[in-house]
């Protein structure tokens, strides 16, 4: 008979059910942070989750976070067009540094 797996608060929001989105707005007259709550998709809002849902929701974690540009300071972009390149088919621009995405859509 199979183990039913344990049930654990969700390390995402903390058993909420809820998390924080933070925007980050830069224009030219200046940067602007705002933070808007939403429905926590690691529990799916119930606030509870099993230990094998972390571990996996923290791998996916990882690969998303090393797509993404790390570089410090200010680097130039290339841009790809929708559907230009089969991992990422919406446009986006790419750090010319590192090769990583900067921005997508």
């Amino acid at each position: 008979m199979a183990k039913t797996p344990a049930i654990v608060e969700c390390p995402d929001c903390k058993g909420t059910g809820t998390t924080q989105m933070k925007v980050i707005e830069t224009t030219p007259k200046g940067t602007t942070e705002k933070t808007f709550p939403m429905p926590c998709g690691a529990c799916k809002s119930t606030g509870q989750t099993t230990k094998a849902k972390i571990r996996a929701n923290e791998r996916l974690k990882a690969a998303v976070d090393a797509m993404w540009c790390h570089c410090e300071g200010e680097t130039d972009a290339e841009y790809f067009a929708d559907g230009a390149r089969k991992d990422i088919q919406k446009h986006h621009w790419r750090c010319r540094a590192c090769g990583k995405v900067k921005q997508i859509g």
